[in-house]
This record gives structure tokens, sequence and C-alpha cells, in this order.
């Protein structure tokens, strides 16, 4: 009886925070964020270097992720600096993802190498 309870207390729950935006949860009210833009990129795959994001003030999140089975992925956050191995800011390992949040929000463009042969990212960037 109890469990029958606590899902019908979660679907009203997500009912109210699909229509009105909001979610209480005791006693304190949660906003929901709301982004305009939302853009997934697929699978991206190249072997040389490759502008994944641009540059946009925008940008409230991102997350890339490396989807290559053996390749590591190399991630530069300064637009005038191809990423390589010895230069990267960031290696991206075989399923492994970066995000871009709150705590390290970043808006200017990534670019990305693969440390050999053909490299698959799928991006997802959030806008506001």
């Amino acid at each position: 009886m109890n469990k029958i309870i606590g899902i019908g207390i979660v679907v009203i729950g997500l009912i109210v925070l699909l229509t009105t935006g909001t979610m209480q949860l005791g006693g304190v009210v949660q906003n929901t964020p709301t982004y305009s833009d939302i853009a997934t990129s697929g699978i991206m795959s190249f072997t040389s270097s490759t502008q994944i994001l641009a540059t946009t003030s925008r940008r409230t999140y991102a997350v890339i992720c490396n989807t290559t089975a053996t390749n590591s992925a190399y991630l530069s956050f300064r637009a005038d600096r191809v990423p390589a191995s010895g230069l990267l800011d960031f290696e991206l390992g075989t399923g492994e993802c970066y995000e871009i949040d709150n705590d390290n929000l970043y808006v200017g463009a990534v670019r990305a190498t693969s440390s050999t042969g053909t490299i698959n990212l799928t991006v997802t960037e959030f806008k506001d």
C-alpha cells in the first residue's frame, strides 16, 4: 500500500512540474530551468581538428561524449589552439563525457581532435 501511495505522489509531482515549471519538495519550491534552444549533434565523426561548439554567451549547459571504441579525443577550450596530445586542455577517453555547467561554465568555442584515426563525439548544448 505504501509503494502505491509513494508512486502516486511522484506522479502528481511530475504533473505539477510539467504543468507549472516548479516543484515543491519538503516545503522548498525549486524552479525548473527553461531553455529556449537545445541542440544535439548526433554523432560527429572526424579525424582532424574540428570546432564542436561555437562561441555563445547563451550557453547554460553542454555535454560532450566520446562514443569511439578505442581512441581518445582531445578537447581545446581556446579557439586559437588546435588540440593535440602534448597541448591538450582535456583528454576525453573512450566512453567518457565532459560537462560544461554552472560550476565550470565556458561560453567560448570548443575544438576537438582524435588521438589517432577517427573519433566519434555526441554533443548536446542548452542555451537560454
